[in-house]
């Protein structure tokens, strides 16, 4: 799966991080306040704690956010919930 991923730069604050994400994701024209539904977050830490591992592809032009993370080799339906179940909307993931 695709993921964009990052660290928050010494004083940036949680919605500038989101704004930087959605930038490298090529989602920048898109109002976070107004399409709350278009896209999700989850903490890489709390995919990392159900067992998932961040790649990166090595694709020329690959964005520094950009991460890939493997779903192992025959994902089943409880790795999808599992990796899903860590996404949430905008507000609960910066609370």
């Amino acid at each position: 799966m695709s993921v964009f991923a990052a660290e928050a730069v010494p004083g940036e604050s949680a919605e500038s991080l989101r704004a930087r994400l959605l930038a490298a994701a090529e989602l920048s024209g898109i109002d976070p306040h107004g399409n709350k539904r278009y896209y999700v977050c989850a903490k890489a830490s709390t995919l990392r704690e159900r067992g998932f591992t961040f790649q990166k592809s090595g694709y020329p032009g690959e964005a520094s956010e950009h991460y890939d993370v493997d779903l192992g080799v025959k994902p089943d339906v409880d790795v999808a919930e599992r990796f899903l179940e860590a996404f949430t909307s905008a507000e609960e993931w910066s609370r």
